[in-house]
């Protein structure tokens, strides 16, 4: 019931109302009968929208289903092969909207703080996130000098990097 103009649509309204929200999307790749250019016109929506992230997946055939029996099956080399570009659609999306977000604050949620590593978590944005700090060893100092930061608590971060896979900036302590 909804077209590819109909969700660019809603996710423009989106991006309207609310100040750069975070859209992502699952993708089934090579579902039969997929041609380029069904292909095509799913990158395009994909660009057209902007997601900050695209899940992907081969379509694989599902005894008893319908679409297992069907005689148009994509090749397996061709469904590998456009899942890649559409992974490294997802990677440019995804930095694009992470570089939207310099010099932001974001609430991270801790998910584990080893010594030796920098403090890592998933931002409200849903974005991986690190804490930077002038050197490890100095986020263990300032946070034993108040209360240690644990996996499971919150966090702001100002974002001051952008990485292919995490978005990175000082806490705001």
């Amino acid at each position: 019931r909804w077209n590819a103009k109909r969700i660019i649509d809603r996710c423009e309204l989106a991006k309207q109302r609310l100040q750069n929200p975070a859209i992502s999307t699952d993708v089934i790749v090579g579902f039969p009968g997929e041609t380029e250019a069904d292909f095509q016109q799913t990158l395009q929506v994909c660009r057209d929208i902007g997601f900050s992230k695209i899940h992907v997946f081969p379509f694989s055939p599902r005894r008893g289903t319908d679409a297992a029996t069907m005689t148009d099956q994509v090749p397996a080399a061709i469904k590998s092969e456009r899942c890649e570009r559409l992974q490294q659609l997802d990677v440019d999306l995804r930095v694009e909207y992470a570089q939207r977000l310099m010099g932001k604050s974001l609430r991270v949620l801790l998910e584990h703080s080893r010594p030796g590593e920098p403090l890592q978590g998933t931002s409200c944005r849903y974005l991986p996130a690190q804490l930077e700090w002038p050197n490890a060893e100095s986020s263990f100092k300032v946070a034993a000098e108040s209360q240690p930061l644990q996996a499971g608590e919150f966090v702001t971060i100002q974002v001051t990097r952008v990485a292919t896979d995490h978005v990175a900036g000082p806490a705001q302590i």
